[in-house]
């Protein structure tokens, strides 16, 4: 079996959709979400096992609740927040990008506002400018882009 297919038969899997975010320390859990122009960080700790996805759907704005968390700024605190509780140290996390596709050519490019947002995040890998669907396992490092760039990576 190949490492993709052992990835994707050993998970549970839990969706993360537009401006949710979700955190687990289960080997067990493999997040997912469907990318266009959206953004999905996915942030662990190695050593303590645990790490979350979040969906974020614009860089900036202002919303209150549960509309905060579809921009940038916000899903990330939460998701960050959400991985210090759960056991990692910020000192530790480390994190892989994914999203911030340019989808209509003749608008203002919301994929390419999302990707410059968080490229100022300080990640691993960045993977941006195509509709893409990453399954993380969170307490690793291993993701898998189903897709026309589908493969597995490894942890280094």
């Amino acid at each position: 079996m190949s490492q993709a297919a052992h990835l994707i038969a050993a998970s549970h899997r839990v969706h993360v959709g537009q401006g949710e975010h979700h955190v687990s320390g289960d080997p067990s859990v493999m997040l997912s979400t469907i990318l266009g122009s959206c953004v999905a960080a996915c942030i662990r700790d190695d050593r303590a096992g645990v790490g979350g996805m979040n969906h974020f759907l614009l860089a900036e704005g202002s919303g209150a609740g549960a509309d905060a968390q579809r921009y940038g700024v916000h899903a990330m605190e939460l998701l960050i927040n959400e991985v210090l509780k759960a056991g990692g140290e910020r000192g530790r996390l480390r994190a892989k990008l994914f999203g911030g596709a340019r989808m209509f050519e003749d608008l203002k490019s919301i994929g390419d506002s999302n990707a410059a947002f968080a490229q100022k995040i300080p990640a691993r890998r960045i993977y941006s400018g195509g509709c893409i669907e990453p399954w993380r396992t969170p307490s690793t490092a291993r993701a898998l882009l189903a897709g026309e760039r589908a493969r597995a990576d490894a942890p280094r």
